[in-house]
C-alpha cells in the first residue's frame, strides 16, 4: 500500500513538473510570436488582412514607390483626390500606427511627395 501511495505521488510531481514546462513553454512562444489561436485551442472566424499600421512594423515610405507597394504596405488610403491627369493626394488618417493625418502625392503610379498635417512637414523629390 505504501508503494502505491509513492508511486502515486511520484506520477503527481512529474505531471505537474510537466505541466509547468509546458506553460512556460507557451508563455514564452507568445511573448515572441504574439497570441497564437491555435494553442488555445479557440478556432475563430478568419480575420480580414490586416496591415501591418499597428505600431509593431515600422513601414518606410520613399520618394519614387510605387502605388501598388504604396498599398502592400499601408494599406487602402483613407481618401483619394485626383490632382490632375496622372496625378493623385492619398490621404491616411494614421500612419504608422499613429494617429497623424498624412497626405501622399503620386504622380504617374509614383510618390513623389508627402506631408503630415500636423507639422506641415514635406518631403519631395527635387524636379
Amino acid at each position: 500500500m505504501l508503494l502505491f501511495i509513492a508511486r502515486w505521488f511520484k506520477g503527481l510531481i512529474v505531471g505537474w513538473i510537466i505541466g509547468l514546462i509546458l506553460f512556460m513553454l507557451k508563455r514564452a512562444l507568445s511573448r515572441a510570436f504574439g497570441n497564437l489561436e491555435g494553442l488555445e485551442g479557440s478556432q475563430g472566424t478568419p480575420q480580414p488582412r490586416r496591415y501591418p499600421n499597428d505600431g509593431s512594423v515600422v513601414e518606410t515610405l520613399w520618394a519614387g514607390m510605387s502605388a501598388a507597394q504604396l498599398t502592400a504596405t499601408f494599406g487602402p488610403p483613407d481618401l483619394k483626390n485626383k490632382t490632375g491627369p496622372n496625378s493623385e493626394v492619398w490621404t491616411y488618417s494614421t500612419f504608422n500606427g499613429k494617429p497623424e493625418p498624412t497626405a501622399v502625392t503620386i504622380q504617374n503610379g509614383k510618390v513623389t511627395s508627402w506631408a503630415r498635417s500636423e507639422s506641415d512637414e514635406t518631403h519631395f523629390i527635387p524636379s
